[in-house]
């Protein structure tokens, strides 16, 4: 899923054909609406970049699209290992990238079973630089997902020791990605992504880890793991401009008014 003010995009596999999606175009102001379509492709990852323009990872490729999915306005071939060594065959398929700001970020395993993150200009689709994230966190068995904010870039990982955790890292292009801090992630049994959102009234950003296999949301700050949260959600994407956290849970969609929930982040604080 991905959403802004305006609509919501949702990708859903054919369960038996994981290289088939159905998308569902929801315009906001309007629920009842829907545009759909099939797509055959791979999908890793969606986003929006602007207002007009969504971008795309699959296996193979990097594609920006218009917002309604009709015009594909460019593309470029992603450096992956196709190879086929069974140990990395499963977690390969969940691999992804993501653009912040002016930069596209792809987190790729290399034929010498490196983690490694490419960096883009994402106007250009011009190649910056390469991180080699295995010669940096050598402890680190498995990066899952990447999320970025004007502080930190922050990596959901699974540890040699089999922990989940979340590392938050330097922000940076171009120098060394350093690390700051590594937060545990209690109890998590299989987390899916990392949503990040700044929450003006404490002046603090706020991490929302979905794991839904136990049912839960982590969440937790840059500083230390904060609490749990009882609810299903398959996907998170949060809307700056609306501060909301939306979610896809099993009987639909749901918004959280973060601005509403003062009392609860309060104590964060």
């Amino acid at each position: 899923m991905t959403c802004n003010e305006k609509c919501i995009i949702i990708f859903q596999s054919q369960s038996d054909r994981l290289i088939r999606w159905y998308s569902i175009i929801i315009e906001r102001s309007n629920p009842t609406e829907r545009d759909s379509k099939w797509h055959n492709l791979l999908i890793k990852s969606i986003g929006f970049i602007d207002i007009n323009r969504i971008y795309l990872f699959t296996d193979r490729e990097f594609i920006i699209y218009s917002s309604d999915l009709s015009s594909k306005l460019r593309s470029c071939i992603l450096l992956t290992d196709n190879n086929h060594n069974s140990e990395y065959k499963d977690i390969q398929r969940g691999l992804n990238g993501i653009v912040h700001d002016k930069y596209i970020y792809h987190i790729y395993l290399n034929i010498e079973c490196h983690w490694i993150l490419s960096i883009f200009d994402v106007e250009t689709i011009n190649h910056i630089c390469d991180r080699d994230l295995t010669e940096i966190f050598p402890d680190i068995k498995r990066f899952i997902h990447i999320c970025i904010t004007d502080r930190t870039i922050n990596f959901l990982v699974k540890m040699e020791s089999s922990h989940y955790a979340v590392m938050f890292c330097s922000n940076t292009i171009n120098s060394k990605i350093e690390l700051k801090r590594t937060i545990l992630l209690s109890y998590a049994e299989n987390p899916l992504t990392i949503c990040p959102v700044y929450i003006h009234y404490i002046q603090k950003y706020i991490f929302f880890v979905n794991d839904p296999s136990i049912k839960i949301i982590h969440i937790l700050s840059n500083e230390k793991y904060l609490q749990s949260y009882s609810i299903i959600a398959y996907t998170l994407c949060y809307i700056e401009e609306n501060h909301e956290l939306i979610l896809t849970s099993n009987d639909g969609i749901y918004s959280i008014n973060i601005n509403e929930q003062q009392n609860f982040f309060s104590k964060f604080h």
